[in-house]
């Protein structure tokens, strides 16, 4: 069982874009003001936000793209490995962020025989 104090996370806002609101956090009292400062965003929308368990040490992620292919009357869908910045390196919240060995998504497409290697 974690202590509220040792639980470690990832919050995000429901429609956020390539890690554009996305901050790791450290026990309860952090996430609190992780919230409130992602709510509290001028001009912001926003409504949902996701708060996950978070995987130490992730090498890579995962995304599948999903897209309407209004010629064919159907869906398509790509799937996507995604190399990690280097940890630390947040290109939105930089100054929010108080856990410094996380990692976000980058934009480079890696290939899964590099990730196994």
């Amino acid at each position: 069982c974690v202590s509220p104090e040792g639980f470690a996370g990832v919050a995000k806002l429901g429609f956020s874009w390539q890690g554009d609101d996305v901050l790791p956090f450290r026990g309860v009292e952090n996430l609190a003001r992780l919230l409130v400062r992602l709510f509290d965003q001028q001009n912001s929308e926003q409504l949902v936000c996701l708060v996950q368990e978070r995987i130490p040490d992730v090498r890579c992620e995962y995304r599948v793209l999903c897209f309407q292919d209004a010629a064919r009357m159907g869906y398509a869908r790509e799937g996507l490995w995604l190399r990690m910045k280097e940890k630390g390196k947040h290109h939105m919240h930089q100054a929010l962020c108080e856990v410094d060995d996380f990692a976000l998504a980058s934009a480079h497409v890696v290939s899964i025989e590099r990730i196994a290697s």
